[in-house]
């Protein structure tokens, strides 16, 4: 049985035939999305007459979600609620004809209850001050509208010439350079910005650092890729420290792109091949400022953090000594880098901290 590319979803073959086409308005198979509680549907389209089955899960237990209409072209359900820290949905649909059949899943994350976030920093980089690229080393960027400033610190790797550029009204502009096989480092040192963040600040509330890309490209097939990551707040790239980042690379087929997880050092096995998302949001989530994990959202609006659930990649940690009187990513401060490697090309417009 193989596994095959078809209209809007994946199909499965038996040997022979054509699986029955399948598309799912506004969904992406293997993608995710952040919906509110409440009534849901789709709207499916089914050219060939196919057997259809929707099928919706909670990821929290597993439990089955009751889908009216789920043999038709337009299922609906009720969300659950997302409480005071999100839940998400596995919705699959599937059209099967002939022996043969066709799916599209997807998450569907359900905002959580007002009360279950607090801002924490909030930096608009539509806002920025138009300035010209950045240098080697400290940057202070600041903002139009306020007189906040952000410090970051920007590195070039192995030869890297890359730049990034400050311009008000579009964001942080990365131009990954020519260099294809370089890296290109801006990190940004977060918790000076905070009101507090202490060991029992961090010990007894999780932080999510929301990063917002835009206008991302691959010029370097199956090579240009980016880091998004967090570190200690005494380190400032991405390949020291106790460094821990989600990995997207192209998949070199003009359409895909391919996530791992990755540490200072080293890379996991591959997590995912999904559609090119040219606009999304990594959020990266910390626990008892030890353990990151990260999701990766198609479009520009923060999702709720939803730790451990499906679709939430497990960044990992370093270990935690028996009695620790802090936390690895507290005791010398919180950094977030972004990185472009091998000439990738991206917007970043906003960084969102937020704690729950």
């Amino acid at each position: 049985m193989g596994s095959l590319d078809t209209i809007g979803g994946t199909a499965t073959s038996g040997g022979g035939g054509n699986e029955p086409g399948l598309a799912v308005t506004g969904r992406t198979d293997g993608e995710a999305y952040t919906v509110s509680a409440g009534g849901r549907s789709l709207s499916i389209s089914n050219p060939d007459g196919a057997t259809l089955s929707t099928t919706v899960e909670q990821a929290s237990d597993g439990s089955a979600i009751t889908v009216t209409g789920s043999t038709g072209t337009t299922p609906s359900w009720t969300a659950p609620s997302g409480s005071t820290t999100g839940e998400a949905v596995q919705v699959r649909v599937t059209a099967t004809k002939g022996g043969l059949s066709t799916s599209v899943a997807f998450t569907e994350r359900v905002a959580a209850s007002a009360g279950g976030l607090t801002d924490v920093l909030d930096l608009n980089f539509l806002d920025v001050t138009t300035a010209a690229g950045v240098s080697n080393g400290n940057n202070t960027i600041a903002f139009q509208s306020s007189d906040t400033t952000v410090e970051a610190y920007w590195s070039r790797i192995t030869g890297g010439n890359g730049t990034v550029t400050p311009t008000n009204g579009v964001g942080l502009v990365f131009d990954g350079g020519s260099d294809t096989s370089s890296l290109n480092t801006l990190s940004f040192d977060l918790d000076p910005l905070f009101a507090s963040y202490t060991v029992t600040d961090v010990r007894t509330n999780q932080y999510v650092v929301h990063v917002v890309m835009t206008s991302l490209v691959f010029p370097s097939a199956g090579n240009s890729s980016f880091l998004i990551g967090l570190n200690r707040g005494s380190t400032t790239n991405h390949n020291s420290g106790i460094a821990r980042m989600i990995f997207v690379e192209d998949a070199g087929d003009g359409s895909n792109e391919k996530t791992k997880a990755r540490k200072n050092g080293s890379n996991s096995t591959l997590q995912s091949t999904t559609a090119i998302k040219t606009s999304r949001v990594i959020s990266l989530i910390l626990t008892q400022g030890e353990i990151v994990e990260a999701m990766d959202t198609a479009g520009t609006t923060p999702p709720t953090p939803l730790p451990g659930a499906a679709g939430t990649l497990m960044i990992g940690s370093d270990d935690v000594a028996l009695a620790a009187a802090d936390c690895a990513y507290q005791r010398n401060g919180l950094r977030c880098f972004i990185t472009s490697v091998d000439t990738a090309d991206f917007t970043i417009t906003r960084l969102l901290v937020q704690r729950f």
